[in-house]
């Protein structure tokens, strides 16, 4: 779990901007433009559209001017999430407003999205967006020799309208997404392996337009509804219901000087049908309750210094609920010029609620409602600089701290009713305490628009009470993420990417052994016209199998092309 300077529970998603060109100084050489991408390529996936939360600038460190500022867009392997956009540089003053791209695969690996936005006034702006991705076809299975015909295809839309009045802004939309695809099953003819999960959600929110009001402030209200319909006789189908509320306010103390708080409330509800054999005897096994989330906070800044105190402070209502209190504390220092000396402690609650399960991985199994997550301590410190034009490294270490943390730990078979045939396997989720020393490094760099490059690793040490460990099942002990990225030509760009994950294939109560993670990637871009390119990627070239971060097999060696357009 990240530390996180401010903790504020729920989704909220930065509202939708055109892309900007950056016009750099001529020089003796060459006219230098650089363009920021992904500007206008929102991924909205169940999230609420209005950025609600009080500004928090991160530990920088004072760098020299760059020349050319190529972004690192490393491609991994295709998880069942969306894929992020390949495009090569575009060289023009202004984006235009519209977005599509479209792949195709083998194992029919599909990925289509399309964005509009459309300013019909200079007080009005509306944003559109769809997707629909997934894949179907034959992978290898959980053991030697198993397959399995896997399906997982899920589509969203969503929409924000925002209205500036003099002093403040009103913010109303919503968006709705259907995810359908199938267990992994261990004998065909037990019984129906689907499942489709269905979300939808509508929210409205004011928020203080910057330097119009003497305090910054936001709140957004809205509801958020996911459905699961269960095709299994131990599971009823049920449904969530969340009331999500956000918001915060802060002002200036004194030149440097600001306080602010931010709040989060939740109201859960469920419900759940009734079902021959279901393991609810009649029962409902969920149970609603509300969470309130308080962040109060004081900033001071002067020059090179930078501090930040606060507290997260969590008030539970039903489902065990209670007290919960957590620092939000942060400090860096910079000193000559570019190096930065940062510490940061955090903590909090984190919601449990379908949406978070479904984000773990949609294959789980819960016979139980998950409690919140707490995490008591949540501490990094590190050193951060950037030596160079265009290069800059860190080094960090630190130690978390978690209560009842949500886990994969491993397939649970499902039996049916005669307790003669298995139906399917799902991914069982547990939960209990885990901590866990890191440390690590990380270094990014850039030579004047011909490459990019990134490295970052990361040691990890989990641990957790006796009883318990199969919940670290999928927790790695050891990350390497590196990537390339190169111009070969004016128009043509190549990049790879390697990750590889260790870990403990020793714990006991997982069926499958996870396998570590080898994954290794190629993408090439071409800029066909000045708004049109045409892209592929080989995704897992070494073809390996292991247990995704999802707790399914990989879908091994595959690959996409298409095209990806603004306009």
């Amino acid at each position: 779990m990240k530390t996180k300077t401010i903790l504020l529970a729920g989704a909220a998603v930065l509202p939708l901007a055109p892309a900007v060109a950056q016009q750099a100084d001529k020089d003796s050489t060459l006219n230098r433009t650089v363009v920021v991408e992904n500007q206008y390529n929102p991924e909205v996936m169940d999230a609420f559209k209005v950025n609600v939360l009080p500004k928090v600038e991160e530990p920088q460190v004072a760098k020299t001017h760059i020349d050319y500022a190529t972004s690192l867009r490393p491609l991994g392997a295709w998880q069942g999430g969306v894929m992020p956009p390949i495009a090569g540089e575009e060289e023009r003053p202004d984006a235009p407003r519209g977005y599509v791209r479209a792949a195709y695969g083998n194992r029919n690996n599909t990925d289509f999205r399309l964005g509009y936005l459309w300013n019909p006034s200079e007080r009005d702006r509306l944003g559109v967006t769809g997707s629909f991705y997934g894949r179907s076809g034959h992978t290898p299975g959980f053991f030697e020799g198993e397959e399995w015909n896997s399906r997982f295809f899920r589509g969203d839309v969503s929409l924000d309208y925002r209205h500036d009045f003099s002093r403040v802004s009103l913010n109303v939309g919503g968006g709705g997404g259907v995810q359908n695809f199938n267990y992994m099953p261990f004998f065909p003819e037990a019984g129906s392996d689907s499942q489709r999960f269905q979300s939808a959600q509508g929210y409205v929110g004011v928020s203080s337009r910057e330097g119009q009001c003497p305090v910054d402030f936001a709140l957004q209200t809205g509801v958020q509804f996911f459905g699961i319909q269960h095709d299994q006789y131990q599971l009823a189908p049920s449904s969530e219901t969340k009331v999500h509320t956000q918001g915060f306010m802060a002002a200036p103390l004194a030149e440097g000087q600001r306080v602010g708080i931010g709040l989060t409330l939740d109201n859960l509800f469920y419900s759940e049908k009734e079902k021959e054999g279901a393991r609810t005897d009649g029962e409902s096994r969920l149970t609603n309750y509300s969470l309130l989330q308080l962040n109060p906070y004081y900033t001071y800044e002067n020059g090179g210094l930078r501090a930040r105190l606060g507290a997260h402070v969590d008030a539970q209502l039903g489902h065990d609920g209670g007290l919960k209190v957590a620092p939000d504390v942060a400090l860096d220092y910079t000193f000559l010029t570019s190096f930065t000396l940062y510490l940061q402690a955090g903590g909090g609650t984190t919601l449990n609620d379908y949406r978070r399960l479904n984000e773990l991985s949609p294959y789980y199994l819960t016979l139980f409602q998950p409690l919140v997550t707490y995490a008591p301590i949540n501490l990094e410190a590190g050193l951060k600089a950037s030596p160079a034009t265009g290069w800059d490294f860190r080094l960090f270490g630190g130690y978390q701290l978690l209560k009842d943390e949500l886990a994969l730990a491993g397939q649970d078979i499902l039996v049916g009713q005669t307790g003669a045939r298995t139906a399917s396997r799902s991914v069982y989720m547990g939960q209990a305490k885990a901590k866990a020393p890191f440390g690590g490094a990380e270094l990014n760099g850039s030579f004047k628009g011909w490459f990019d490059v990134s490295f970052k690793g990361t040691y990890y040490s989990w641990s957790t009470d006796e009883g318990d460990e199969a919940l670290l099942w999928l927790k790695p002990k050891f990350v390497v993420d590196a990537a390339l990225r190169a111009r070969i030509l004016s128009d043509l760009h190549a990049g790879i990417t390697y990750r590889y994950e260790g870990r403990d294939d020793s714990l006991e109560g997982a069926m499958a052994k996870p396998g570590n993670v080898s994954l290794l990637c190629l993408n090439a871009d071409y800029q066909l016209f000045q708004r049109l390119n045409v892209f592929v990627q080989l995704n897992n070239l070494l073809d390996k199998d292991y247990i995704t971060a999802q707790g399914y097999p990989t879908q091994g060696f595959h690959a996409l092309a298409g095209i990806s357009c603004r306009f």
